[in-house]
This record gives C-alpha cells, sequence and structure tokens, in this order.
C-alpha cells in the first residue's frame, strides 16, 4: 500500500467540490424556474431547501476558491465564509 500523495487530496477535494457546486446550481435553478418535476427525484424523500442549497452552494465555492492563492480569490472565500455564516 502506497501514501496517498498530498496532490492526489487536493483533486479528490476540487472533485467532491465541484460535484457539489454542481448539485446545489441544478437545485437553485429547480427552485427559481419552479420546477416541480425536478424537486421531487425520489418520492417519499422531502426535497432540499432553497437555504440547504445556498449553503452547499456556498461551501463548495469557498473551498475551491481556497486552491487558488491569488488575492481577488481569497476575497471571494472570505465573502463566501461570511455569507455562508450568516445563512
Amino acid at each position: 500500500m502506497g501514501i496517498i500523495s498530498i496532490e492526489n487530496n487536493f483533486n479528490y477535494i476540487k472533485a467532491i467540490s465541484l460535484f457539489t457546486l454542481v448539485i446545489s446550481l441544478f437545485v437553485l435553478g429547480t427552485w427559481i424556474f419552479d420546477i416541480h418535476t425536478n424537486l421531487n427525484i425520489i418520492p417519499s424523500v422531502p426535497p432540499m431547501d432553497v437555504n440547504s442549497a445556498l449553503s452547499f452552494f456556498l461551501l463548495s465555492f469557498g473551498i475551491l476558491t481556497s486552491q487558488r492563492k491569488s488575492y481577488p480569490l481569497l476575497i471571494l472565500n472570505r465573502i463566501t465564509i461570511i455569507g455562508l455564516l450568516i445563512i
């Protein structure tokens, strides 16, 4: 068994963050455009609320912006963290 490198961990984190970002954007889009057929994918499970989808969006966006070390992305990272704490 080999040791997983730090670069591979960052790739997994980016992939999971991108997946979460896409799912949250899909849910937010279904709420914004009021598409009821996509809100209930599994009939016995209640749909995700707007607050939850927005929180997942801000969290995944904050994680993705924290991967880069540029100043504008650092500001976006701080803004998303503050927005997540407000929600």
